[in-house]
């Protein structure tokens, strides 16, 4: 472990001595607080299940406008209540006398609406704490010290201390904390909470004015989507343990030190006046987050269902890394959907916990594929409302783990992607034998890990132009530079920029100059413009070029003489086929007593496909008892095709 200036146990347990006396919540001093007060034990046991009463969910296409959402609402038997920050997304009021589901029936008929679903209720993934008895905080600095009566193991933690040889973070990161709140009073996380630039300074926190534009009034330091209020403070106590693992201020004499010293916590609380959570009101404080700039988010929440709402919020904010918890219910979700963590998009990051020996906690939720990594979660100490700490338990206590460090890339690297942030993070953790089984990556968290990872640039990559392009082949051009790593590279490519079809994986060398790759395609159309991107990734991370196009040159026409359908004295019905090679085409049959032929069937059109389509010519004036040779013949903008040589008796 690095030699540096380090919390000492005296100090943590100053600051903790106390913390499971929890006195009342203190009135915040924040304009428009209106939230009832709630004592912590009461809020922290609150669940709820289902869905919330009278309440839908509803997605509507891009490009339906207020009156035609207002037509589908009202046959549907339901009113409009509130955008969830997401194009298209919408709660919904099912009114008196008509049922939630029958609702959801009558919208989804409606042109325009893409799905509704409930409302449902999310959970907290932690449980209560436990009484404090060593001020320690293992899961950064792991010494091997007794937590709460629990052995450690030297090392089972995430190398904060040489994390912050580099870094000890940024005061241009933001993370959304979404969940019951933050105590932004906090002696330790004051000086870290967001403040909305758009709605600070010259009254404009309490004038009652949108001043930034972004349809929330007042909202200087975050939003309450709970209450719909400009007040996220925290009455439970989960949001503020999440926040202080984050970004309690280090090395300022008070308490803890989250994972950053420095950093902006944007305190987004979903819980309502009962402590409850629903799926609206996460997903609008997701696409909230990504509205306002967040570079993370954590969610240490979930819910047994996959959440469209989420998804769309989620992928609404390409730019923003969530960071979610997997759950404490010790089940293998491989083929069990929780909400966010099973959702498919690119930019979540699931979380399960360990403990202080770097085992699997024993109530954390895995899978080895769904989860993604694992961070310590067990016996975590941190603030809590009212300058309190305490420990808590849960994956929920290892999702602001990963968050936090995710800040600390940022921080460090500010140019690097969401999905290179996601890969140091997977790549550079330390890999346990233990967990192999229970996590996608088989690794615990480790902060120093991840910034060396970052500290390579992912790989660069430039397309070049195709080469040996013809009517039906092409090959693909580019270099690839890894920067001292392997890499693996492939193209994708199609019709459009959506593609549909990529070339096999390969692996370049651990170079660090340009390298050139190329795959060859086959099978392709004549006179076509295909759409190609070159995929290649290293450890550091993925890069994806620019869309670039190539057109096939055209080709002439491709035909197959068939036999004589029937003949009769006079008169015959001759076939063969035609591929028309992407162009408009001309067809006809020549005939005759011999293969010099000299008569021909009446030109016929043919438009341009890809496939041998069967077709047909009529011949008239023939000799009964006569022989007679034909051939098929097509033509197009490219060129002239000629069938082989049939022939035919009469009767």
């Amino acid at each position: 472990m690095a030699s540096r200036p380090r919390i000492t146990a005296a100090r943590v347990l100053a600051g903790a001595a106390c913390a499971m006396l929890l006195p009342a919540v203190s009135q915040a001093s924040a304009p428009g607080h209106q939230a009832p007060r709630l004592s912590h034990h009461a809020a922290i046991r609150t669940v709820r299940h289902g869905a919330v009463a009278g309440e839908l969910i509803v997605r509507f296409a891009p490009g339906v406008g207020a009156a035609r959402r207002a037509h589908a609402a009202a046959v549907a038997g339901v009113s409009l209540r509130r955008w969830l920050g997401t194009r298209g997304l919408w709660l919904v009021h099912v009114r008196p006398g008509r049922t939630a589901a029958r609702a959801a029936r009558a919208l989804e008929r409606s042109r325009g609406v893409r799905w509704a679903q409930p409302n449902r209720y999310v959970s907290l993934n932690a449980t209560t704490p436990d009484d404090p008895m060593f001020a320690q905080d293992w899961g950064l600095d792991n010494t091997g010290q007794s937590v709460q009566s629990a052995t450690g193991t030297a090392d089972a933690d995430i190398d904060a201390p040489e994390a912050w040889d580099q870094t000890t973070g940024s005061a241009n990161v933001v993370v959304g904390v979404v969940d019951t709140g933050v105590d932004y009073t906090h002696a330790d996380l004051a000086a870290n909470i967001w403040t909305n630039p758009g709605e600070t300074g010259g009254g404009k926190e309490s004038n009652g004015v949108d001043d930034d534009g972004n349809g929330y009034v007042d909202d200087w330091h975050g939003w309450n989507f709970g209450l719909g209020t400009n007040d996220p403070i925290d009455l439970v106590g989960h949001g503020t343990h999440v926040a202080g693992t984050i970004g309690a201020a280090g090395d300022n004499g008070t308490g803890v030190a989250g994972v950053n010293w420095n950093v902006q916590i944007m305190p987004l609380r979903v819980a309502d006046a009962n402590g409850a959570l629903s799926d609206a009101g996460v997903a609008a404080a997701f696409a909230y987050a990504g509205r306002m700039g967040a570079q993370v988010v954590n969610a240490s929440l979930g819910g047994s269902y996959t959440s469209s709402a989420e998804l769309a919020a989620i992928n609404g904010a390409p730019n923003t890394l969530f960071v979610v918890s997997a759950g404490n219910s010790n089940q293998n979700i491989k083929t069990t959907a929780v909400s966010p963590c099973t959702l498919p998009a690119a930019n979540v990051v699931c979380v399960g916990a360990t403990g202080p020996t770097d085992a699997r906690a024993s109530f954390s939720n895995y899978a080895p594929t769904q989860v993604d990594i694992a961070a310590p979660g067990v016996n975590i100490l941190s603030t809590l409302p009212g300058d309190q700490y305490g420990y808590y338990n849960g994956t929920s206590m290892a999702s602001p783990h990963v968050a936090g460090v995710a800040a600390l890339v940022f921080a460090a690297y500010p140019t690097r992607s969401v999905a290179a942030v996601e890969a140091a993070i997977l790549n550079g953790a330390d890999r346990k034998t233990a967990l192999t089984t229970y996590f996608a990556s088989g690794r615990r968290l480790n902060a120093a890990g991840a910034l060396a990872v970052a500290a390579i640039p992912p790989p660069d990559a430039a397309l070049a132009s195709p080469s040996s392009v013809t009517a039906a082949s092409a090959t693909l051009n580019a270099t690839v530079n890894p920067h001292g790593r392997a890499a693996t590279w492939l193209f994708n490519w199609g019709l459009t920029s959506a593609y549909t079809s990529h070339t096999s994986q390969k692996v370049t060398a651990a170079a660090t100059s340009d390298l050139p790759v190329a795959a060859p395609l086959t099978g392709l159309v004549p006179d076509q413009t295909y759409h190609y991107e070159l995929v290649v990734t290293t450890l550091s991370g993925v890069t994806t070029t620019g869309d670039a196009t190539f057109t096939t040159p055209g080709a002439a026409p491709i035909v197959t003489t068939g036999t004589a359908y029937w003949t009769y004295q006079t008169q015959a019905l001759v076939a063969g086929t035609v591929n028309a090679r992407n162009a408009a085409t001309t067809y006809w049959f020549e005939y005759g007593p011999t293969a010099a032929y000299g008569s021909e069937t009446d030109d016929l059109p043919l438009d341009g496909g890809v496939k041998a389509v069967p077709v047909y010519g009529n011949i008239t004036g023939l000799a009964s008892h006569t022989t007679y040779h034909f051939r098929m013949v097509a033509q197009n903008a490219f060129g002239t095709a000629y069938g082989a040589d049939r022939a035919f008796t009469t009767p």
